[in-house]
């Protein structure tokens, strides 16, 4: 349903790329729903991605901020590895299939969400907080996004060195 607002019309279908929009949170954590308001002389870049069996899907409005590459020992055990992710703000996301995601409680400050049917980690939500980082594997394609740290390095695994010259962080 598209609604009239004064100069704006706010719709209840995402943007297709390339198509001119500024994303508008409709509720707040846990259920991320957004809508976006049409402006004019405003193209947007958008990054979509899943999951493997495609039951979650998101898309990203705007240049994606540099990744950082997670060493903890949580990110290990659920990734296999190490986790790269880069940080979202709320208002530039929008997730499809929640119905589809499993949150994991992984602290008090913050949970995990995982697709329920196969899987794959694909978010980290501090909680309280008005962001979210999404799993860079999971998009499609290429972003043009460049891994620009790596974070709680003190708990990396011993069968890797990191040696790419980017900045590393204890925690």
């Amino acid at each position: 349903m598209d609604i009239e607002n004064g100069d704006n019309r706010w719709f209840s279908r995402r943007p297709e790329e390339g198509e001119e929009a500024q994303w508008l949170k409709e509720s707040s954590q846990p259920n991320r729903k957004f809508k976006f308001q049409a402006r004019q002389g405003r193209k947007c870049k958008m990054h979509k991605g899943s999951c493997n069996c495609g039951a979650v899907s998101f898309t990203v409005e705007g240049d994606l901020a540099p990744p950082d590459a997670c060493h903890c020992s949580q990110c290990r055990k659920q990734s296999g590895h190490y986790w790269a992710s880069t940080d979202v703000p709320d208002d530039r996301i929008t997730i499809h299939g929640e119905d589809n995601i499993t949150w994991y409680q992984a602290s008090e400050k913050v949970r995990r969400g995982f697709c329920k049917t196969c899987g794959c980690f694909l978010f980290w939500d501090p909680i309280h907080h008005p962001r979210i980082a999404v799993a860079m594997g999971a998009f499609d394609g290429a972003t043009g996004a460049k891994l620009g740290s790596h974070i709680y390095v003190a708990d990396k695994g011993g069968y890797y060195e990191i040696a790419d010259g980017l900045p590393q962080n204890e925690q």
